[in-house]
């Protein structure tokens, strides 16, 4: 059975990395926490088919 690649619900938020100005209200200061960033969403995503509302921890 395959799966959508893209949630019909979605959030979005903006970030940047580094500080600069930027209307972001987030930001990264470099290319690891970018990394561990993506990671723990790709492991929310895939906890979600067990868990109906998972949580994100970076």
């Amino acid at each position: 059975m395959s799966r959508p690649s893209l949630s019909p619900i979605a959030e979005v938020f903006a970030c940047t990395v580094g500080q600069k100005p930027s209307k972001a209200k987030y930001y990264l200061d470099d290319t690891g926490e970018i990394t561990r960033m993506l990671q723990g969403l790709a492991s929310a995503s895939d906890q979600a088919t067990w868990n109906p509302s998972p949580h994100v921890s970076l």
